[in-house]
């Protein structure tokens, strides 16, 4: 082992190359920690070979455009490659729930732990020795398996422990560099944000982020002040539970993504008995209110109660906090692309397709990630094929199809739950599309319970409306085969929208971040978040309270044989 002082002087050096952004001021080199080697018995694990490959670029979706990117950033110095020089331990742990994760092949000197939930298996990452492929049911979100991580290996843990989502980009566009600051950083500082963007939320307030903002759009009455008091309790009494008997701090930032490197100190300053009780309490509200809390306490969990980010640049805020702002040093910002947030696009495939008609394929890994979804009239050739062969493979215009389910936006919240019907009895609801009487489109909150039969949403078979332009026409997909087409459409009368048999063209306005709007003749597709309620169009020019939802999501269908 190195002694001390040499230790010091490396890890001076590292840290002044490393980025300063977010830590603590005060906190100051720990003594040498003794080196250590994991070890893992599960019988659930996987241990893949090594690969030398190198990382291929990858398809991402940023500012309505789909293109490749390397990933890799600027080469330079990697400081946990040398912190494990001198006998240091960093692991990467990873919870996937279907997401691309073939950008941790940027990773190949760090151990990587990843808690795989769903997905198919083409997209994880190339096999190496330190790789681990850990099957977990799929239950939770990113606080579950981090504290399974923790509870797990609390004796066991690594000097430091990086915690990212399974597409942490939309936190930190420049991620590659960032992890590897941020192991060095972590030394120093104990706790490191792998993120840019930071709230600040006051208890007393209410002002508590997402879980206020959900809290006032599931109140049906729109009541602010009953909103309010039922997001504090809640927030409060899970608080309680997380920090072992303590209240939430009245004020606290938060680092957006719950993405963080730690050090194994900090994570066992607290007691193993409180994150057990943290795991035993469930997710709660909307499958997710857990999560939201533990976001903005994972640093006061780990000795930092009045942690603060440092060089940020502040915003003006949005009514459900009191401070937002950005790192203004370039933690977590990518050197290259600085645009808007960056989406994996394999979650935005139905734009990219519509972008490589519109436009031309710009991402040869769009081209061979849409090999697996419905998009007519067959699939391109089998075998290896340039880019050049891929876009002549694609059908022409006026034969070209794609299947897609039409999903509303319910603003942060996947499921939906009137606080009013709220009585401590969780049920998962999940927003979908359903035929309804007399062939109406409605949004229907269809239970998630797997002990009962699924009832299917609608699936449309969007087809182009006129060569060269932006409007699609959606011809039901999913009903009888036997029966003659039908297309979605609204009342000439009522406004109603429902399946007709003629086909009626929709103009696909783009919004931010792949999100679309349908406006047909008779105004935008919209939507109330009233159970079993019918789908509208609204002129542009007309508003009702009612109806506030007009902002939709494509999302493209897998092949029923697409491979694994």
């Amino acid at each position: 082992m190195q002694a001390c002082c040499s230790h010091l002087l490396v890890t001076c050096f590292l840290l002044s190359w490393a980025v300063d952004a977010s830590g603590s001021d005060d906190q100051k080199p720990a003594s040498c920690p003794q080196a250590m080697i994991q070890k893992d018995v599960r019988k659930d694990k996987i241990m893949p070979e090594a690969s030398t490959q190198k990382p291929r670029d990858i398809c991402i979706f940023q500012d309505g455009q789909c293109f490749d990117w390397d990933l890799g950033g600027q080469a330079a110095p990697r400081p946990d490659s040398l912190a494990s020089r001198l006998g240091k331990s960093a692991s990467i742990v990873v919870t996937r729930a279907g997401e691309d994760v073939r950008w941790l092949d940027h990773f190949p000197d760090v151990h990587t732990r990843i808690y795989n939930r769903a997905g198919k298996s083409s997209l994880l990452p190339k096999a190496r020795a330190n790789l681990e492929v850990i099957l977990q049911e799929n239950v939770g979100r990113e606080d579950q398996a981090m504290m399974q991580y923790i509870v797990d290996n609390y004796d066991s843990l690594p000097d430091v422990t990086v915690f990212l989502q399974g597409w942490p980009f939309l936190h930190c566009t420049g991620l590659v560099d960032t992890v590897h600051k941020s192991i060095a950083n972590a030394f120093w500082h104990g706790v490191v944000p792998i993120s840019g963007s930071f709230w600040q939320y006051s208890l007393p307030e209410g002002k508590l982020g997402l879980a206020r903002h959900m809290a006032e759009i599931h109140h049906q009455a729109f009541d602010a002040t009953s909103a309010k008091d039922f997001v504090t309790s809640m927030y409060n009494g899970t608080c309680i539970t997380v920090l072992g008997g303590k209240n939430c701090p009245s004020q606290h930032w938060v680092a957006e993504g719950a993405q963080w490197a730690v050090t194994r100190e900090r994570i066992r300053s607290t007691p193993l008995e409180t994150y057990q009780a943290a795991l035993a309490l469930g997710e709660g509200w909307e499958s997710k209110f857990r999560g939201l809390v533990l976001e903005a306490m994972w640093p006061v969990m780990w000795g930092e109660s009045d942690w603060r980010p440092n060089n940020i640049r502040e915003l003006m805020v949005d009514g459900f906090s009191t401070k937002h702002a950005l790192s203004s040093d370039g933690h977590c910002q990518a050197p290259e692309k600085k645009g808007g947030l960056m989406w994996s696009c394999l979650d935005r495939m139905a734009s990219c397709e519509l972008q490589s008609k519109a436009q031309g394929a710009k991402s040869f890994d769009f081209l061979e990630l849409r090999k697996d979804f419905r998009i007519g009239p067959s699939k391109p050739p089998e075998g290896s094929m340039d880019l050049r062969e891929l876009l002549e493979a694609a059908p022409p215009l006026e034969e070209w199809s794609m299947v897609l389910e039409l999903k509303p936006s319910f603003e942060g919240s996947t499921t939906w739950e009137p606080v009013e019907r709220f009585e401590h009895q969780h049920r998962m609801l999940l927003p979908k599309l359903m035929l309804g009487q007399s062939n109406r489109v409605d949004l229907k909150l269809a239970r998630n319970d797997t002990s009962q039969e699924e009832e299917l949403p609608l699936r449309w078979k969007a087809v182009q409306g006129e060569l060269g332009s932006t409007q699609l026409i959606f011809e039901a997909d999913s009903l009888d085969a036997n029966e003659a087409p039908k297309y979605l459409a609204c009342g000439e009368n009522d406004g109603f929208a429902s399946l007709v048999q003629d086909a009626t063209p929709w103009r696909i306005h783009p919004l931010f971040d792949g999100w679309v709007a349908l406006e047909s003749s008779q105004g935008f597709l919209s939507f109330s978040g009233l159970e079993n309620s019918t789908l509208l169009c609204i002129h542009k020019d007309k508003h009702d309270r009612n109806f506030f939802g007009r902002k939709f999501m494509m999302e493209l269908q897998e092949q029923a044989d697409a491979a694994n």
